[in-house]
């Protein structure tokens, strides 16, 4: 299945478990009105019939309001999104300049792949105490995402075995079974109060003194909630394992994809099959959030009805037809793990690129200028990075000077490579308008660095640009809320020196500063879907006309391109319009597709397919054609992997 195949998947996948968690509760309202009945009926004299509409009315209203208020409260603790599920399971954030090798690697690898796939690097977090060999991503969206890993995780693997494991956790991201894996938490802890206040019920029952008047009564009640609401959980989380094994075969193979290696994942597993604590998890907190795990957290049972993965040794021979049913002795990889460490992770040489075999040698060049690439071929590749975008991400990241990299992964550094970039370094008066404001209002120490990084970052190859922002981000998440917003000022006056707005500025006023602006604001209220193309006409034009004008020399071919683009879209073409060149302002193509945010995954296909359709009708995309596209795609939420020409 492709990006958009898989959103409206986990869509299906959110119906379906919303069915079957209100089948559960209807179930529980049922099994509680039967008791209540039953009390009232050997309580009342003449008996009372069974069926008596004002106690199911009531004893329903209570379950549900029960359950609303369970779910709302676990929702609510885990509104921070995957930082607060992180957070919740004992992970600590990694310091994105932290100079510990297994550390540094790890994020080495979560940034080469989150580049590649057109997303911003999620922050990264262990569980510093649990040492079984385990990890998962957790949030609301892609932009919200984290990818935590256990401290044993980081000492087992390779590094070509933890690429297998994030490439598999990053398949959760991409897919959308995030959202999903939250909203289990917060259903099945509805159900669960129910069990809890039947249980704080008899307790207090157990400790008062005396046979209260009715007292059997109110115990039967609560015996009556603990059970049934244990049985309401029980069935819950047999819901919530089948959900979760269905998708550990697709995560698996997109890993594959994502590295062209099936010994890393393969490997990985053969580890924790190998291993004494396997992939075990320890947290108190850690059962209702084992659906999200990279393999099972806990001893299976109940013949693996409850297991939330498939069985270790099908994984592998999924993944390694030809396995000899061996696992990995703890000793092996221990010894292995030892002499890793001794060699350093990167080190780069400025202007040095590596042979990658398979790599163009395009890549070599200062920029990318224009370039052939095939629409179709692009469409398939959204959501879904290839091993050519990753091996792209290191070669571009190869050619950054080492200082500029450390640089970008330190908060106040990252405030400085921003400031340099952003520099009018062609244009002398804007330049000194620029330099004057920083030299006012920026503190001593970031202007130093920014003056010291003017020189290197205006070395730098142009398809390092966008990497080098996502890098940014991370670290920029650091700051206090003062201080991000005296940054955010700073960046508004420096884009405003010259009076225009240049693609390169556009990025970060409107991706890496809105990216920012989500965390450190209230999370944007979620409107409902958009079914129908005709209802999104305006922005879909306004999206088209902006790349049709950018990719042509006059009105003309502006046109021609523009009509060939609708002819992808399932509407009548008269909806929509090629607006003037004018009126193509980056505002308003922002604008545009914040709106298609609200599109089903279907429609976003096609907005996406016609963009194709209009930048390449000419045979060649240039890098700000395609940059243009990776920017529009990321606001309508459909990441677009590092573009590799050829």
């Amino acid at each position: 299945m492709d990006f958009f195949e898989l959103q409206e998947n986990a869509r299906k996948k959110t119906r379906v478990l919303v069915f079957y968690f209100l089948l559960t509760i209807a179930a529980l309202i049922g099994s509680l009105y039967y008791v209540f009945a039953l009390l009232v009926r050997l309580n009342s004299k003449p008996p009372q019939p069974f069926w008596i509409p004002e106690l199911f009315l009531g004893v329903t209203a209570g379950v549900l309001l029960l359950v609303m208020l369970g779910s709302l409260y676990k929702i609510a603790a885990l509104r921070g999104g995957g930082a607060a599920v992180a957070q919740s399971l004992g992970g600590s954030l990694v310091p994105p300049n932290t100079r510990d090798f297994k550390e540094r690697r790890l994020l080495n690898v979560v940034e080469e792949m989150a580049i590649a796939a057109g997303m911003p690097p999620p922050p990264v977090y262990v569980q510093r105490n649990e040492k079984g060999i385990n990890a998962f991503a957790a949030g609301y969206s892609q932009d919200s995402a984290i990818v935590c890993v256990t401290q044993g995780c980081l000492d087992a693997l390779s590094r070509e075995e933890l690429q297998g494991v994030i490439g598999h956790e990053f398949s959760h991201i991409l897919s959308g079974d995030m959202r999903l894996n939250i909203r289990l938490i917060g259903l099945l802890h509805g159900i669960l109060l129910i069990s809890i206040l039947g249980r704080i019920i008899l307790r207090s029952m157990g400790r008062s003194s005396g046979n209260r008047k009715g007292g059997g009564g109110i115990a039967l009640v609560a015996l009556a909630m603990l059970v049934f609401g244990s049985i309401g959980v029980f069935f819950g989380r047999l819901i919530k394992s089948a959900v979760a094994r269905q998708r550990e075969y697709l995560a698996d193979a997109s890993a594959v994809q994502f590295t062209r290696d099936t010994t890393g994942i393969a490997r990985a597993l053969k580890k924790i099959g190998g291993f004494s604590l396997g992939s075990r998890i320890g947290h108190a907190a850690a059962e209702e959030a084992s659906h999200m795990f990279f393999s099972n957290g806990f001893r299976q049972s109940l013949f693996n009805m409850m297991a939330t993965h498939p069985p270790l040794e099908e994984r592998i021979r999924q993944l390694d037809p030809s396995w000899d049913g061996q696992f990995i002795a703890a000793e092996k990889w221990q010894a292995e793990s030892g002499a890793e460490t001794k060699k350093p992770e990167k080190k780069s040489a400025f202007g040095a690129l590596p042979k990658i075999p398979g790599l163009p040698e395009v890549l070599n060049a200062p920029a990318l200028g224009a370039m052939a690439i095939s629409a179709e071929a692009l469409g398939k590749t959204v959501g879904t990075p290839r091993p050519e975008n990753v091996e792209a991400v290191q070669a571009v990241l190869a050619r950054v000077p080492d200082e500029v990299l450390n640089a970008a992964r330190d908060p106040f550094g990252a405030q400085a490579l921003i400031f340099a970039l952003l520099l009018d370094e062609d244009k002398p008066e804007p330049l000194a308008k620029q330099l004057d404001w920083l030299k006012s209002t920026t503190d001593a120490a970031v202007r130093e660095q920014t003056d010291q990084f003017r020189p290197a970052v205006a070395a730098l190859p142009p398809e390092s640009e966008p990497a080098l922002i996502d890098i940014c981000r991370n670290s920029l998440l650091s700051l206090s809320e003062k201080q991000f917003r005296h940054f955010l000022n700073t960046v508004d006056q420096l884009i405003a020196a010259d009076g225009e707005l240049d693609l390169f500025e556009y990025m970060i006023q409107h991706l890496l500063v809105r990216m920012l602006k989500d965390h450190y604001g209230p999370r944007p209220f979620r409107t409902a879907p958009v079914y129908a193309i005709r209802a999104l006409a305006p922005g879909v034009s306004t999206i088209l006309s902006s790349i049709a004008h950018v990719g042509s020399d006059d009105e003309a071919a502006a046109r021609q391109a523009f009509q060939h683009a609708i002819k992808s879209l399932s509407a009548p073409p008269d909806l929509f319009e090629l607006l003037p060149a004018e009126r193509c302002t980056f505002d308003s193509v922002d604008a545009a597709a914040d709106q298609l945010t609200r599109a089903e995954p279907g429609i976003k296909k096609q907005v996406l397919a016609a963009c194709m359709a209009c930048l390449s009708h000419d045979r060649t995309v240039t890098r700000e054609e395609g940059e243009l596209f990776r920017a529009v795609a990321a606001g309508m939420g459909c990441p677009v992997p590092f573009i590799v020409p050829g």
